[in-house]
């Protein structure tokens, strides 16, 4: 097949013609099967990695066809070598970057962290939990103090600024008193807390 018949080809293609779609695909096989070889390095090969891979050729052809421009004076071919090598090459980049299994080491969380130590990797990761206990655990403060009234609102909205993780000069900023009051505040629940 020449290069005058791709274009006929093209063309009808767009006069929906049913056999110029397949006549289009077995031209470019080779050059997919090329490039393919070419950036298999880019992905660890999986199961029907290879099928999936000639699929999405596919779909970059159909692609390049609704978008090929004649005026542009680039040969189809070039084109759609263009647009199928930058795709092949994000499939690649996207597995690499939504497989960490490949590169890592997997670690088994009963695995002591050092060889004469005592703490596991288990204990290390975070609970997503934690937050909501601790969340849990300020309002029950927070309710405890307001029951015994043995601090005002005022000085409660500041406990709990803090304990939501907010510096003391942002507190100051947000209540509008000054770091001094917040400290003697947060002073005093401290004392409360390390009494009760």
């Amino acid at each position: 097949m020449e290069q005058e018949n791709i274009y006929e080809l093209i063309y009808l293609y767009f006069l929906k013609d049913d056999e110029a779609i397949a006549r289009l695909i077995e031209y470019y096989r080779p050059l997919v099967y090329r490039l393919l070889k070419e950036k298999r390095s880019f992905s660890r090969t999986q199961d029907g990695w290879f099928e999936d891979r000639l699929a999405l050729a596919d779909t970059v052809l159909l692609d390049c066809l609704e978008s090929y421009r004649p005026y542009q004076n680039i040969p189809f071919t070039v084109y759609y070598k263009s647009a199928l090598q930058n795709k092949l090459i994000d499939e690649g980049k996207y597995e690499q970057r939504h497989s960490l299994n490949y590169h890592f080491d997997v670690v088994s969380l009963d695995r002591k962290v050092k060889e004469d130590g005592v703490t596991q990797y288990v204990d290390l990761i975070a609970d997503p939990q934690a937050e909501h206990a601790k969340n849990t655990l300020i309002k029950d403060w927070i309710d405890s103090l307001q029951e015994q009234k043995l601090f005002s609102a005022e000085d409660l909205e500041v406990i709990k600024l803090k304990a939501e993780g907010y510096k003391q000069s942002e507190i100051s900023r947000m209540t509008g008193k000054s770091r001094k009051y917040i400290r003697k505040v947060l002073d005093q629940f401290k004392n409360w807390y390390l009494n009760n």
